[in-house]
């Protein structure tokens, strides 16, 4: 099994549908990871400076 170092680095997925389990799901939204974890969800997400962006469409 290999691993990926996230130290340091951020990632945005946008377009995505979005399920937090705090409510009904979201749609063409976006999620920011950071450090391997996640940092912000939605409009917070979608305004991020991330060091790479993929799509989810």
């Amino acid at each position: 099994m290999s691993s990926v170092n996230t130290s340091g680095t951020s990632l945005k997925i946008t377009g995505g549908r979005l399920f937090d389990g705090q409510g009904p799901e979201q749609q063409n939204t976006a999620l920011l990871i950071r450090d391997g974890r996640i940092a912000a969800m939605g409009e917070a997400a979608a305004r991020a400076q991330a060091d790479e962006t993929i799509s989810a469409e």
